[in-house]
């Protein structure tokens, strides 16, 4: 009896999350600001929203021809709108439950005649997000060299010491080699079944280094992280007066932002809060952050929703089996 409300929990705490932080957003904030925030999003040049809307759509499309790269190894080639229908079917399902859209992906794919099983497509997923994690981990490091006095500062603020991330780091090592161990050696059924999953998972993710076009691979990867980046920095053109935003500020916020679309359904609530928090840093005003945050979020949420939703509505209506043909 007590499994189902747990799901429940599972299912919706996300959301809860993010309604929470949008409580938590405004009240801290006079009526004034509040209204000066609505009055920043009202007067949005949607020109620019549109500029940015288009880039993120570019993005998408160059990410399902990058994933055909890493399908080919597996003596399968899917038609570009296929692939593209099962990414963006992937970006919507995670608005909704997060950390589900790449499951849901695979098994877009996985139903099509001739398909791989759902295990190795998953496994060129998983290839997919440890290279957008290292190119993220590159942006990171890159960001917070030009903003090594802020994260200085911050350190300093909050009396956070090398010793403690150390440590922490120490405590993230021994548990996975823990964990390591202790599934190595089990003979447990179900363990059993997981590592034999993991091990067609990692065989499709090692697909990569059978990939006949490396460089036409390497130039979408840099082409959809560009374009991430552009589309994050033209909205800073939609706001009325333009504020004077400095690059290292808007790399910063693009960082901020990337972290907290996993904090709630598609990033709701957490991403304006983490975006204003970031340019806060600058002395950007809060309004113009949470504004500019808002205008950012909406435009691609409701991209992924019309767009995702299209194309997972096109999928239920299709044929079960099919022919790769559209």
């Amino acid at each position: 009896m007590l499994l189902k409300p747990l799901i429940l929990l599972k299912k919706t705490a996300p959301t809860l999350i993010g309604f929470g932080l949008i409580y938590l957003s405004f009240l801290n904030i006079t009526e004034v600001e509040k209204q000066t925030i609505w009055n920043n999003i009202l007067s949005a040049n949607l020109f620019w929203v549109l500029v940015s809307l288009i880039i993120g759509i570019l993005s998408h499309v160059s990410r399902a021809y990058r994933w055909i790269f890493l399908l080919k190894p597996l003596n399968y080639t899917p038609k570009l709108a296929v692939s593209f229908r099962a990414v963006m079917i992937g970006y919507f399902i995670n608005l909704g439950l997060p950390r589900s859209g790449e499951v849901a992906r695979a098994m877009t794919l996985s139903r099509y005649k001739n398909a791989p099983s759902f295990q190795k497509i998953f496994g060129t997923i998983i290839t997919e997000r440890i290279i957008d994690l290292i190119l993220l981990f590159i942006v990171v490091g890159i960001t917070c060299l030009s903003n090594t006095n802020i994260f200085l500062t911050y350190f300093k603020d909050f009396n956070v010491s090398w010793l403690q991330w150390s440590i922490a780091a120490c405590g993230i090592i021994f548990v996975y080699l823990t964990g390591s161990y202790l599934l190595k050696f089990s003979k447990n059924s179900w363990i059993l079944k997981i590592k034999n999953f993991f091990r067609e998972v990692i065989s499709a993710m090692l697909s990569i280094f059978k990939i006949e076009s490396g460089l036409y691979f390497i130039a979408h990867t840099l082409f959809i992280w560009i374009s991430y980046i552009a589309m994050f920095a033209i909205i800073t053109y939609s706001l009325n007066p333009v504020p004077d935003i400095p690059w290292p500020a808007i790399a910063l916020g693009f960082i901020a932002g990337s972290f907290a679309m996993s904090a709630s359904s598609g990033g709701i609530g957490a991403f304006p809060i983490a975006i204003a928090a970031a340019f806060a840093l600058y002395d950007i005003e809060t309004t113009i952050g949470l504004a500019f945050g808002w205008i950012m979020w909406t435009s691609q949420t409701l991209m992924n929703i019309i767009i995702g939703g299209s194309a997972l509505l096109y999928e239920s209506l299709i044929k079960k089996q099919k022919n790769d043909k559209f």
